[in-house]
């Protein structure tokens, strides 16, 4: 549960600061993120924490899944974006 809430915030405070960038005015957007394959410690919203040295990893060794794998952010809504860098 603690970790729901800190990631929950984390990704609210990445969308919040993104916003305000593009837009010029702060929006809070919830961001669900999801993956068909993460292992321990390297969980999907690991890929939008803001921290360098974390990161989303697919299971590997035992119980390792096949390619391709996706990670998928959902906003909630569609938005115009003119660009998008990872």
């Amino acid at each position: 549960m603690r970790n729901t809430i800190f990631l929950m915030s984390i990704v609210m405070l990445a969308c919040v600061l993104f916003c305000a960038r593009v837009l010029g005015k702060p929006r809070v957007i919830k961001v669900k993120v999801r993956a068909d394959s993460e292992t321990a410690n390297y969980e999907a919203f690991r890929a939008l924490d803001g921290d360098p040295q974390s990161m989303w990893h697919t299971r590997w060794g035992s119980g390792e899944t096949n390619h391709p794998h996706e990670i998928v952010v959902d906003l909630g809504a569609s938005y115009k974006i003119s660009g998008f860098g990872y």
